[in-house]
């Protein structure tokens, strides 16, 4: 599931109370932009937390993409490609660069009759992108709407 990175910057938090933050080099940060929502074809929820901007070149997000399901829900994901960060280099064009978790792991309670979600995660990445090795949790109080 793919959605456009430069759409997403553009909207506001869609919905204050969500909260996605993140410890990544010693340092935590509360994402500006929160996303919690499912693909067009209900076979994918995402989770997303954005802080930057490409105009700034200080863009930073971490995504990840669990198996729809529908009720009640806790489980733990054991993840690698479905997790990944992107961030900002400085670049003209305003290129990012894509980093694919060598391991992560989700723990997560999803309940879709309160579109309510809570968790954490863990991320590392390869050596080379080592600074991206990341420990979070997020709430999250409603689900937006479909992505394609």
């Amino acid at each position: 599931m793919s959605t456009d990175l430069y759409s997403l910057e553009d909207h506001e938090n869609p919905t204050s109370k969500n909260t996605f933050t993140w410890i990544k080099c010693n340092e935590s940060t509360s994402a500006k932009r929160v996303y919690f929502y499912h693909n067009k074809d209900k076979t994918r929820w995402a989770i997303k937390g954005i802080t930057g901007s490409f105009k700034d070149k200080d863009f930073l997000i971490y995504t990840f993409n669990i198996p729809y399901e529908e009720g009640n829900i806790t489980k733990t994901y054991n993840l690698t490609y479905e997790f990944q960060a992107q961030e900002s280099i400085d670049d003209p064009a305003d290129a990012i660069i894509t980093y694919m978790a060598e391991e992560a792991e989700v723990t997560i309670t999803i309940n879709t009759l309160t579109e309510r979600a809570t968790g954490s995660f863990k991320a590392t990445f390869k050596d080379e992108s080592a600074h991206m090795n990341v420990t979070g949790d997020f709430e999250m109080y409603e689900i937006q709407k479909e992505y394609p």
